[in-house]
């Protein structure tokens, strides 16, 4: 069970939306998968571009002040929620 976890939703704008998931599209490392499964691995330092069949998501998986830390930023499209949450193991 995590030591913490944290999690921050925040209404923006559809353009917003639009502007981060164009982001997440055309980054280098964009990965679409068919489930919604989380990949919970380690890819330290690495910022994941993620497109899961109902949310895009940035995730990063770090060691911060030797805590393990992954830091997720979703957003969806049909929705104008951004999702933050840290989890700190």
């Amino acid at each position: 069970m995590p030591e913490r976890n944290q999690k921050t939703v925040i209404e923006i704008s559809k353009s917003e939306i639009e502007r981060i998931i164009n982001e997440i599209k055309h980054s280098e490392n964009f990965k679409e998968y068919e489930n919604n499964i989380s990949l919970h691995v380690t890819f330290e330092g690495q910022i994941l571009n993620i497109k899961y069949p109902k949310y895009y998501s940035r995730e990063l998986y770090k060691e911060i002040d030797n805590i393990a830390t992954q830091i997720y930023l979703t957003v969806y499209e049909e929705k104008n929620i951004l999702e933050y949450q840290i989890i700190e193991d």
